[in-house]
């Protein structure tokens, strides 16, 4: 259905010709003053299917608007796309018993152009409701990029040890 595969807790199995699920639309906010303030909302699936209980048959998935074929991408001007390795779903627990809050990871984000990705290095982005409960409308976000270590040539040039 073109819902790109969510790592989770739940762990991963594949889903019968029966299966029943559950949609959540996730309002992320707006593309900025350039779009004309539209919205950017996402569709969550929770699916499921009867099955052995040692065997989970779950599936998650989001449904990102520009994505096609469940591929994590999006096509930018033809030839050049934003894409990601891993979509990530991560519970985070309360604390002192109080309600958990979500995290949802896009790992090794890169601008790819003919097979191509840059920048070098890992781009991580991470977004997460207020951990505090209070206003549900609000996302916040945090993105980090780690620079590939690259050792330098010894003096003289030749071969690395």
């Amino acid at each position: 259905l073109g819902y790109i595969p969510v790592v989770s807790p739940l762990g991963a199995g594949t889903l019968g010709d029966a299966w029943y699920g559950l949609t959540f639309t996730l309002d992320l906010g707006t593309l900025g003053a350039l779009s004309g303030g539209a919205s950017f909302t996402v569709t969550l699936l929770a699916a499921w299917s009867p099955g052995e209980a040692a065997r989970p048959r779950v599936f998650l998935g989001l449904l990102i608007p520009g994505t096609s074929g469940g591929k994590p991408q999006i096509p930018i001007e033809g030839v050049l796309k934003l894409a990601w390795k891993r979509t990530e779903l991560t519970v985070v627990p309360g604390e002192n018993g109080g309600p958990g809050s979500y995290l949802l990871r896009f790992s090794k984000i890169a601008l790819s152009l003919f097979g191509f990705a840059f920048p070098p290095g890992r781009t991580d982005l991470l977004l997460f409701g207020n951990p505090e409960g209070g206003d549900d409308k609000s996302v916040g976000w945090y993105a980090a990029y780690t620079k590939d270590f690259v050792r330098p040539l010894p003096p003289g040039g030749g071969a690395l040890g």
